[in-house]
């Protein structure tokens, strides 16, 4: 039980983390609670603190992070990802094309423009 509740108190922290701890002021006595019972740090020295890529070497998460950058900068990458989150977009808010953009990709020419783009390199 302990431990599900440690689980659940990271989980939160990270999710303040990510938002703030203004988010929920109704839980900041709780969390108190939990922190001091589990000895776990405040947000702001937990925010202090956080590093991407927990337990790597500095090297590995440079390299890591160098990756990342070169795969973001390609043209390709990018366009991709546009066209992923607007066909998101419209399934969300027009779910009648849900059937056009399921069509287009089983007739394949979503693999066309994915090679296409592969050579805009």
């Amino acid at each position: 039980m302990a431990r599900i509740m440690a689980n659940s108190i990271a989980i939160t922290n990270i999710y303040l983390l990510t938002k703030g701890p203004d988010t929920f002021p109704g839980l900041e006595p709780s969390m108190e609670r939990l922190r001091t019972e589990f000895a776990l740090p405040a947000f702001e020295a937990a925010k202090a603190a956080w590093r991407p890529y927990p337990g790597l070497s500095f090297e590995r998460r440079q390299e890591i992070e160098c990756h990342y950058k070169v795969a973001q900068a390609r043209v390709a990458f990018r366009l991709e990802r546009v066209i992923k989150r607007t066909a998101s977009m419209a399934r969300r808010r027009l779910p009648f094309v849900s059937l056009v953009l399921a069509m287009v990709r089983a007739s394949g020419m979503r693999r066309m423009l994915l090679v296409s783009l592969s050579r805009l390199k």
